[in-house]
């Protein structure tokens, strides 16, 4: 048996009973713990893993058949290939972007972007609900001040600007560089950021042109944009924001990021960022999947997986509001379902619906939804503020009307409490 020190490894336990003892252990769940049950939990937002994917990447594969297997090394030695630079230039050129640096997933993408480009003196100000990755980046970074607005309000993040100005005259100056984190589609609310009034804000408080904005469209890209390019590019604001982080993990139903940038930036990090130039490069399988993927998303089937998902979505919010048990599961305060009071006047819905619960009740949620057939993630404190747990369901464009309306069902009865 491996020598382990007892003391240590009995703090570890402890640790992990803890967090079983209330409710919040994650444990990695094999397929067959939810292979009868309707999954309502996998980001693959476009259903890409019904088929059409694996075809398209077996074509792509077939079209580059002098592959290496593996990447051999990290970016700056021999790991990249002739076809790593073709599809970063695909990329950017996709994405009406200068250049492209491709990252092993966006978590180390986002890390990589906020530990490297602010400088010292520099201030980074970021939406309340940014992604953990973010942070971990801010964390490393050199800025000399770090500060949030509360999410998606564009009054507060005036407001903190304006007293950046106030208290640091360089930055009214254009000496300090001001670095503007936002995502477009939030992971665990599913709301989209007023990114229009945003820009708008940095411009007015910010004239001189003296800062970064930065957004992560890890949870729009393929499913919003013309073919599937993400939010930004919908509403034609590619050019206000410098960098742009396109992750694969979820709409792409691939593995990996694109950092979309200057060329200056893209220089910086694959000369800064130690956790690309210490990291093995992508392998050829891993990038021929991305590419397949982007091929299906940028074709006719894409537009019409992204029709089939707003159907989808819009019939979850029509079927839940309409519900005989919906009026009596509001009352009894139990559970709120975020969306469901504006979803008709939204020209698109995220498929992401957040099930907020009363404290101490997500889990009982996703255990009553388990039962009845369908995988959700319960999710709480620290992922979410302590009042803001919740059981999150994310929709998918190939899940049926009847799926949709038993999920709902279900939900609306343990709501109304007439499950007991």
């Amino acid at each position: 048996m491996v020598f382990f020190p007892t003391e240590f490894a009995e703090s570890l336990q402890a640790s992990i009973d803890k967090r079983r003892d209330i409710g919040r252990l994650w444990t990695l769940r094999t397929p067959e713990s939810y292979a009868d049950l309707v999954n309502f939990t996998s980001n693959d937002f476009l259903s890409l893993n019904s088929g059409v994917h694996r075809e398209e990447t077996l074509n792509e594969i077939q079209r580059n058949s002098g592959f290496k297997i593996g990447a051999g090394a990290s970016r700056v030695a021999d790991g990249t290939s002739a076809y790593t630079f073709a599809l970063e230039q695909w990329l950017a050129e996709f994405h009406n972007a200068e250049s492209c640096l491709l990252f092993n997933s966006g978590y180390e993408a986002n890390v990589a972007i906020f530990n490297v480009l602010p400088r010292p003196n520099d201030i980074i100000v970021h939406d309340s609900a940014i992604h953990a990755s973010t942070h971990v980046g801010m964390r490393g970074s050199r800025a000399s001040l770090i500060k949030s607005f509360e999410h998606n309000d564009p009054a507060s993040l005036k407001a903190v600007l304006l007293g950046i100005l106030e208290s640091d005259p360089a930055v009214a100056r254009g000496q300090k560089t001001v670095f503007l984190a936002i995502e477009s589609i939030y992971s665990m609310d599913g709301d989209i950021a007023p990114a229009a009034e945003i820009v708008q804000c940095v411009k007015e408080c910010l004239p001189l042109k003296n800062a970064v904005l930065v957004v992560d469209e890890a949870h729009s890209n393929g499913i919003m944009g013309p073919q599937g390019r993400g939010f930004i590019s919908d509403l034609e604001l590619e050019n206000e924001f410098a960098v742009r982080l396109h992750t694969f993990g979820k709409g792409i139903n691939a593995q990996g990021a694109a950092v979309l940038c200057p060329p200056v930036v893209k220089d910086t990090l694959v000369n800064y960022a130690r956790n690309f130039i210490f990291t093995t490069a992508p392998a050829f399988l891993t990038m021929a999947t991305v590419r397949a993927s982007y091929n299906v998303i940028a074709s006719a089937e894409g537009a019409k997986r992204r029709e089939s998902l707003q159907e989808r979505v819009h019939q979850f919010y029509r079927s839940l509001t309409r519900h005989p048990l919906w009026k009596i599961s509001c009352k009894k305060d139990r559970l709120r379902v975020a969306g469901a009071s504006k979803w008709k006047s939204m020209t698109f819905i995220s498929p992401i619906v957040p099930l907020l619960t009363k404290g101490g009740l997500s889990h009982s949620l996703e255990d009553w939804l388990t039962e009845k057939g369908f995988f959700t993630i319960g999710v709480g404190f620290p992922v979410v503020p302590k009042d803001k747990e919740r059981v999150r369901c994310i929709i998918h464009a190939d899940h049926t009307e009847a799926e949709i309306d038993s999920l709902v069902d279900a939900i609306v009865t343990w709501g109304a409490d007439a499950h007991i």
